[in-house]
């Protein structure tokens, strides 16, 4: 029972940096560096767009998706036609947004199509963060808990530079790294 205790708490603890870390990672691929309420707010759509696949469940199980994003039964009297109306309405709106939020970012001038194809793109790209998510929302839990149970520990330090100076960056880090008595071992990226 203490393993299972320690298990929960272990994943408590780290879901809500688990939860930062993707929507932080997924607002700087989608709408560069921001800072401040901007983030905040950025943070939230693709929040929005991570639940969608949940919303397009609601759909079709309006009820039971309503259980699964607030946590609270819907009553028996409220009909499920009226709360798959809000399902469908929420379901073409997250992406709708993202596409706008998206069409707002670059000006027109930058991209040469009108305001509303760049609207429509708001489905792709909800589509590919709520698949990144899901990814990301299973695999890092899971290689968290390898790690755990082989007593490794774990460090990505993500490298931001341009490809001309990627493997100069990295061997600096690499050399840091090494005489400060890490041990660190070079793998070629993905």
């Amino acid at each position: 029972m203490a393993i299972v205790q320690l298990f929960l708490a272990f994943i408590s603890r780290s879901m809500g940096r688990i939860l930062s870390t993707v929507f932080g990672w997924a607002v700087v691929a989608l709408f560069g560096e921001t800072s401040g309420q901007k983030k905040i707010w950025l943070s939230a759509l693709v929040g929005a767009a991570a639940a969608w696949p949940i919303l397009l469940a609601g759909i079709v199980a309006p009820k039971i998706a309503a259980l699964a994003l607030a946590f609270v039964p819907l009553p028996r009297w409220v009909p499920a036609w009226t709360v798959r109306v809000v399902w469908i309405a929420l379901a073409l709106a997250v992406p709708l947004i993202v596409g706008l939020t998206m069409a707002i970012q670059r000006p027109a001038r930058v991209m040469r199509e009108s305001r509303l194809v760049r609207m429509a793109r708001g489905f792709p790209i909800t589509c590919g963060v709520a698949g990144a998510f899901l990814i990301v929302f299973v695999t890092v839990p899971a290689l968290r808990v390898t790690s755990f149970i082989r007593r490794w520990i774990d460090l990505h330090i993500p490298i931001v530079t341009d490809v001309n100076s990627y493997e100069a960056v990295a061997s600096v880090i690499a050399r840091t790294l090494t005489a400060q008595g890490f041990a660190v071992t070079a793998i070629a990226p993905p």
